[in-house]
């Protein structure tokens, strides 16, 4: 199966995994959907969001990306992404459900105050099942309505970035394939990333029902031997994702990714999120890019997956 898709992403060498630094600002505290596995759960009883001006000098001209919970639920989000376009810089990068931009007004006034990619989340091959997860009825529509809005107005904004994430669960774990290939039929969509569930918030309580393990994600994905250079996974120890598609088309926490929280710019740390080690992964020719296991993951599905690469 790898052997298969290495010969078409060798067919296609155009395309590297950008680790330029990324901060991140969470920049509101509301959302239209309600997630079965929403890490921002708990932000969303704060008040306040971050604000661009509070980011050091230093850190300008590098990628921002404006998060949590839906940055579309903020009113002053427009404003915000001005401020980033005055500071130089160079990407400024909305992940949202792409409900509110089924508004293409408002997907337009996002585009010419400075937003050069959006990144849109999408948990389900049928509206039933994407609406199952956001908890929303009709929000399936609404967020395939943004998204068309955001191809139609790529063909005016031709720098326009455009990416799609997906947050594996029990609930969609059949459909990932499907997901994969619609993404890939677009044609205009320049990553795919599909993530292992991160056990935070609303997935934190509903782990025991939604956590599927990281080797059936990649046989799902995988099943028809089909892979283009622009479709990643995120969060997957290497040991299992490596089995089955390149090293760069894995992605981890371990670049020099920092979010802007409660006005100070932290660091992602392993350890924060409730991640470990094996003593295995001691001899693992790739510990130094790998992040790590959930402890959460481990209780449940114990650790005989993994396996050091040497």
């Amino acid at each position: 199966m790898k052997e298969r898709i290495m010969k078409l992403l060798e067919e296609n060498k155009d395309y590297n995994i950008n680790l330029k630094e990324t901060i991140y600002i969470l920049s509101s505290n509301k959302c239209n959907n309600d997630c079965i596995f929403c890490t921002d759960y708990n932000y969303k009883n704060k008040k306040k969001y971050s604000p661009v001006k509070s980011i050091p000098k230093k850190y300008y001209q590098h990628r921002i990306v404006f998060t949590a919970s839906e940055p579309t639920m903020n009113n002053n989000l427009i404003n915000l992404i001005k401020e980033a376009k005055v500071r130089n810089y160079k990407d400024i990068v909305i992940i949202t459900n792409g409900r509110r931009l089924s508004n293409k007004n408002y997907c337009e006034k996002l585009i010419k105050s400075g937003v050069t990619e959006f990144i849109v989340s999408i948990h389900g091959a049928t509206p039933q099942t994407h609406d199952l997860i956001t908890g929303v009825k009709g929000s399936w529509k609404e967020t395939i309505c943004g998204l068309n809005n955001i191809l139609l107005l790529s063909k005016i904004y031709t720098y326009l970035n455009i990416s799609i994430n997906v947050t594996v669960t029990s609930l969609n774990l059949l459909e990932i394939n499907g997901i994969k290939n619609f993404a890939i039929s677009l044609n205009k969509i320049n990553t795919i990333v599909f993530y292992g569930l991160k056990p935070q918030g609303k997935a934190l309580l509903n782990w025991n029902k939604i956590a599927v393990k990281y080797t059936d994600i990649m046989n799902n994905l995988c099943r028809d031997n089909v892979w283009t250079p622009q479709v990643r996974v995120c969060d997957i120890p290497l040991c299992i994702s490596a089995k089955y598609i390149p090293e760069k088309n894995c992605e981890f926490y371990y670049n020099d990714r920092k979010v802007l929280k409660d006005n100070k710019l932290k660091k992602h740390d392993p350890k924060d999120i409730g991640k470990i080690f094996l003593k295995k992964c001691n001899k693992c020719i790739k510990s130094n890019i790998c992040d790590g296991i959930y402890i959460k993951y481990l209780k449940i599905f114990g650790g005989k997956e993994f396996n050091a690469i040497r």
